[in-house]
This record gives C-alpha cells, sequence and structure tokens, in this order.
C-alpha cells in the first residue's frame, strides 16, 4: 500500500474512532449507560458496526477509551490547581476540591459518569472508575506534603466527602440550578459554593489538630 494510501486510511480510521468515542459520551450524557451498546453507538457515530469491533474490540474497549478521554481532562484540571507538593495539608485538601469542582462545571459528563455508575449493570463503567481511580492516586503522589499528615483527621473520609458534595452541586445545579435552595446559576454563584468548601476544609483540620 502507498504511504499516501495508508495516511489516508490512518486518518479514516482515526477519524471514526474519534466520533465512536463522541458517540458513546452522547448516549452516555443523554440517555444513561443502560442505553449503550454496539447497534446504539454505531448508529449514533453514522459508521458500521463491525469497525467497532475492529477499532475497539467491542464496546469494552470504547468504554475505556472513553473513560481514558475523561480521565485525561480531569488531570488537567486537577493539574491547575495544583501540580508540585502543596506546603501543608489543609493546602493539598483545598487544591483538590477545587481540582475536581472546576473539573465538574468543564466537563459535565464526569457528573453523569458518576450518577450513572449508581444506574448502571456491574462493571460496565469499571474503565471509568478505573481511569478516574488512577488519576487521582497519581495526582495524591504528585502534590501530597512531605509533612506526615496531621493526627485526628481523617483525610480519606474528608475527601470522600468532598467528591461526594461536589458532584452532588453538579447534578443538582444541572437539574434545578440550585442545590438545597442554593442557587448555582452564576460564577458568582460558584465562587460563594467555593469559598464555603474552603472554609469547611481549614475548620475540619483546625478541628482533627
Amino acid at each position: 500500500m502507498p504511504a499516501t494510501d495508508r495516511t489516508d486510511h490512518r486518518r479514516d480510521r482515526d477519524a471514526t474512532a474519534a466520533r465512536v468515542i463522541a458517540a458513546a459520551a452522547t448516549i452516555l450524557a443523554r440517555d444513561g449507560a443502560t442505553a449503550l451498546g454496539v447497534n446504539a453507538l454505531a448508529k449514533e457515530a453514522g459508521c458500521d458496526k463491525q469497525l467497532i469491533y475492529r477499532y475497539f474490540d467491542g464496546l469494552d474497549g470504547v468504554m475505556a477509551a472513553l473513560g481514558e478521554a475523561v480521565a485525561t481532562r480531569l488531570a488537567s484540571r486537577l493539574a491547575e490547581a495544583r501540580n508540585s507538593p502543596a506546603p501543608d495539608w489543609p493546602s493539598f485538601s483545598q487544591s483538590l476540591a477545587r481540582g475536581l469542582l472546576a473539573a465538574c462545571r468543564a466537563d459535565p459528563l464526569l457528573g453523569r459518569i458518576r450518577a450513572a455508575e449508581f444506574a448502571s449493570p456491574p462493571g460496565r463503567l469499571a474503565p471509568f472508575v478505573a481511569a478516574r481511580g488512577q488519576v487521582l492516586q497519581d495526582w495524591v503522589v504528585r502534590t501530597r506534603p512531605a509533612l506526615p499528615p496531621p493526627a485526628g483527621t481523617d483525610i480519606p473520609a474528608l475527601h470522600a466527602l468532598l467528591a461526594g458534595a461536589i458532584e452532588a452541586a453538579i447534578l443538582s445545579a444541572a437539574a434545578s440550578g440550585a442545590l438545597v435552595g442554593l442557587p448555582l446559576q452564576t460564577d458568582s454563584d460558584w465562587a460563594r459554593l467555593e469559598q464555603n468548601l474552603m472554609a469547611l476544609i481549614a475548620a475540619a483540620y483546625r478541628g482533627g489538630g
């Protein structure tokens, strides 16, 4: 095969693969994980379903590719919040909260995926869970303070609560524009939420110490 033909073939393959991944994101966000299937993906992407098997080895491969793409965007947002070791543990936790909040606001699919995990068949969204977990683990290793964790503060539980609160805020804002009566429609609304998250984190460390 001439070099030009090989280049065109690779370009066509990459374009089709990108359409399939985008189609998976669209279906997941619009219809939920239970609607994902090879036939639905092929229809949404406008391609032959055999290409999904050829390029991705089926639905699991598509989900892994989408999980990697979403995790890459999450990693970028976390890096913007902090990309070097934090000076102390409160700053570390605050950077995590800022990064997650910015990532979810910029990429609503993150919140929808989290919601879909609760309603999906076991294992369907495993690639997302693994990719997200790896991104968070890598970020923690890279940015955690050199100081030992403070006694009396359960940092994993604190981070789990922060992540849950942020996910709930994103989903509630998308559904109703508010979180338990707190407006979440403008940048000022979100800045208010972030300011209070930062205050709660600081208080959690003071209480633990």
